[in-house]
């Protein structure tokens, strides 16, 4: 057996035990579980709930193969880690983000909020392979099964429309940065007005009230402004990932008076942070690497222990 081979068996495993873990609620059951167990005892072709469309049809797929919550937990999260775990593998420091990503990130999407986890894969994997100029009907067919997944990821579409304007192949011209801010605000135009209606808990959750100087934002704003002086490290490919992670905080401030969803839209691009900060090098490096630890490891102590998150 080759080392690659090896290597794609390992990785492999390492994906299936952790997706293991999370079906089985290893680390206790998230707030989420159990709308998902009542929807996926429910649902079927006929579903008219708030559910996205093509997340329902795999969710029935999948129940007709094995009628076993458990399974579609499972699968739900292989797939979606699987293809996240692939991008982070493509980029230096893989096992280090797949550190911080357990901390970070695994137990917000993959323990809890499953829709997310899912399209999260698709639309990074669609995001990669803009990265290396792959072709643009695969590209577009993960992209949008994505948002078919979660409609949250059509925030990410300017990124997908002008990836390389983004990656410095041509100029932003303003028409299009306006027609880029007149997309936002029309989308949370959108959501305050009819998506709402579908999911209260956007506009009637008060305690996850947005603090500008929250230590999550005080410390991804510092790795942003070492990001700033290191730009020029970053390949032109790879820039538009710096500018998701700037974006995260325009989404943040944007959707501030509907706290769910500011804090949800943030954290999507949290990923986009790994992918850049793997082109820093010596000193600018170390420190973001320090940085993103000990705010990871803070959240993940909050979540468990603070907030008994999974209790």
């Amino acid at each position: 057996m080759t080392k690659t081979a090896t290597k794609k068996i390992a990785f492999s495993f390492f994906v299936f035990i952790l997706s293991y873990l999370a079906a089985i609620q290893f680390f206790g059951e998230s707030p989420d579980a159990q709308a998902y167990y009542f929807f996926f005892d429910d649902v079927d072709f006929n579903y008219s709930g708030r559910f996205e469309p093509l997340f329902v049809w795999l969710s029935v797929l999948i129940k007709r193969i094995v009628n076993d919550f458990s399974f579609f937990v499972f699968l739900i999260v292989f797939i979606g880690l699987f293809f996240k775990f692939f991008v982070l593998s493509k980029f230096s420091n893989f096992p280090f983000f797949v550190f911080l990503y357990l901390l970070l990130l695994f137990p917000v999407h993959e323990l809890t909020q499953y829709r997310a986890s899912l399209a999260l894969g698709f639309l990074y994997l669609a995001l990669y392979f803009l990265c290396v100029e792959k072709n643009k009907i695969l590209v577009f067919l993960l992209f949008f099964s994505a948002i078919f997944l979660h409609y949250s990821v059509v925030a990410f579409l300017p990124f997908v429309l002008l990836w390389r304007y983004f990656s410095g192949n041509g100029t932003l011209k303003y028409w299009q940065m306006f027609f880029g801010l007149l997309f936002l605000f029309a989308g949370k135009l959108l959501i305050v007005n009819y998506v709402s209606e579908l999911n209260s808990t956007l506009l009637s959750v008060k305690n996850e009230e947005p603090n500008i100087f929250s230590s999550r934002n005080i410390i991804l704003f510092f790795i942003l402004m070492i990001g700033v002086f290191n730009f020029r490290n970053i390949p032109k490919n790879a820039k538009p990932f710096f500018y998701i992670s700037c974006y995260g905080f325009v989404l943040w401030w944007l959707f501030f008076d509907i706290p769910v969803f500011a804090h949800r839209l943030f954290e999507m691009t949290f990923f986009s942070y790994f992918i850049w900060l793997s082109f820093l090098s010596g000193f600018g490096l170390r420190v973001c690497q320090f940085l993103f630890s000990i705010l990871s490891i803070y959240l993940a102590y909050k979540m468990i222990y603070i907030d008994n998150f999974f209790a």
